[in-house]
């Protein structure tokens, strides 16, 4: 049971339960997502906590929404936990920067942290060396800094998100990682763009009762061991009505793709899961 991918996080989060700047100063905000990946079988749940402060005020629609926020983020599933830190800036509606330092401690569990050679980490390779409980209790850390350029014009969401990870893992050679299902050197570093394009098919985009199709590409690489992968996708993501569901902003996803180019996966189908929920609250209100 291996953690569902960073970036259906990222996509659902951007494209799907985006909020306003609760109109007081400062805010108390926790979010969530629940992610579930069918192959390969992954669960995992990503959480912000933390307080944010508007910034501007204005009838410019390039100044709603602006914040900067800070607290501690969470990353956990059955096999991992990933404990951190995190600022968000969001100077403009349009642009919004993020920066998380986060430690990284893999159980030893459910084939997580594997040592693998860089020719060799098919399927076959990982399920084997799995089912002989050839893996690792594994410990490390990382950083991100993640950029992202969004729009909404009328039923209409676009976003582009860019990001840099480096990684540190203890260990003396590469280790295949199962949340981003690829191998690295002990130290790395991930380049991520993920591009996405949706349409309200009814309601407002990010509103309740509200339905979005959308169309993601997502590439990554690796720098150490220059691995390259790239996938499109197909999604819906739903708000339940209010009458139906009120507390926490709800959002409901479904993903379904294709790996476009892979090493050992070109062509393969995937599905996954999510839910995200959100909650504000003003700071220092009963």
């Amino acid at each position: 049971m291996r953690q569902v991918c960073v970036g259906w996080a990222t996509f659902v989060t951007v494209v799907g339960a985006a909020s306003a700047v609760h109109a007081a100063d400062v805010t108390f905000r926790h979010a969530s997502l629940l992610g579930v990946r069918y192959n390969e079988l992954g669960l995992g749940v990503f959480s912000d906590t933390g307080f944010r402060r508007s910034l501007w005020s204005g009838e410019s629609v390039l100044l709603q929404s602006t914040y900067l926020e800070g607290g501690v983020v969470t990353q956990l599933s059955p096999a991992n936990l990933h404990p951190g830190l995190y600022v968000e800036l969001v100077p403009l509606a349009v642009w919004k920067t993020r920066f998380s330092v986060q430690k990284v401690q893999y159980f030893g569990v459910l084939g997580s942290m594997q040592s693998v050679t860089p020719d060799d980490w098919s399927p076959e390779r990982i399920e084997a060396n799995d089912d002989a409980g050839r893996y690792a209790r594994v410990g490390g850390s990382t950083f991100t800094l993640q950029q992202t350029l969004r729009a909404k014009v009328g039923p209409v969401v676009a976003s582009v998100v860019g990001a840099w990870q480096r990684f540190h893992f203890d260990v003396d050679g590469p280790v295949y990682e199962a949340v981003n299902e690829v191998p690295f050197a002990p130290d790395d570093d991930l380049f991520t763009l993920k591009a996405t394009l949706g349409y309200a098919v009814f309601g407002q985009p990010q509103t309740p009762d509200s339905l979005i199709v959308a169309a993601l590409f997502d590439t990554l690489r690796t720098d150490a061991l220059d691995v390259r992968r790239q996938t499109l996708a197909g999604a819906l993501l739903w708000k339940p009505p209010a009458a139906l569901w009120s507390t926490g902003n709800p959002t409901l996803a479904g993903i379904t793709g294709v790996f476009l180019d892979d090493r050992y996966r070109t062509g393969e189908p995937y599905f996954a899961a999510a839910l995200a929920v959100e909650f504000l609250k003003p700071y220092g209100a009963p």
